[in-house]
């Protein structure tokens, strides 16, 4: 709710500036692109590291250059396309999940050039699942707390994503 309370607020400032005639009412600044939210406190991020740093569960995922299987070039945002949740893992931490795309870095993705290592700052045995709209949900070491989180995300997927919902309030 305070995310789209705030986007709402940027629309109505920036619709007030167009119906006033403002010279500025067109030019956009970093609140127009909302590369600055955050869903750091909402319900889907879930992050049990004691001492997070950096990045942390309800950020946006970075970028990174890394290499696939076959050493051509992709970006962890290719991976991210679609909609779809993508499971990170770095060094093994969990087993393959099929309800996500699931890529290990150092096995099957490359960090060449320890972009990703560096983006996460997470360590060795660590699973980041990214949302399909490019946030991080999840960061967590236990295969059990993952499962759980999908059980309950997965579960939601059919009630968030019917065109023919109806919500009271």
């Amino acid at each position: 709710m305070p995310v789209a309370e705030q986007v709402l607020g940027v629309s109505t400032t920036l619709l007030k500036k167009h119906l006033d005639g403002d010279a500025d009412a067109n030019q956009r600044g970093e609140e127009t692109q909302q590369l600055g939210l955050s869903y750091r406190q909402g319900p889907l991020a879930v992050d049990d590291r004691s001492n997070a740093t950096g990045l942390v569960a309800g950020d946006r995922a970075p970028d990174a250059p890394c290499l696939d299987a076959d050493g051509r070039p992709v970006r962890l945002f290719e991976l991210f396309v679609g909609p779809h949740w993508t499971l990170l893992r770095f060094g093994s931490a969990a087993p393959d999940n099929s309800a996500v795309e699931s890529y290990e870095i150092g096995s099957g993705i490359f960090d060449a050039y320890g972009h990703a290592a560096r983006a996460y700052d997470v360590p060795a045995g660590t699973s980041v699942l990214v949302r399909p709209d490019g946030y991080v949900g999840l960061v967590t070491s236990s295969a059990a707390t993952l499962e759980a989180y999908l059980g309950r995300v997965i579960a939601m997927e059919p009630e968030l994503s019917d065109p023919g919902r109806t919500v009271s309030a």
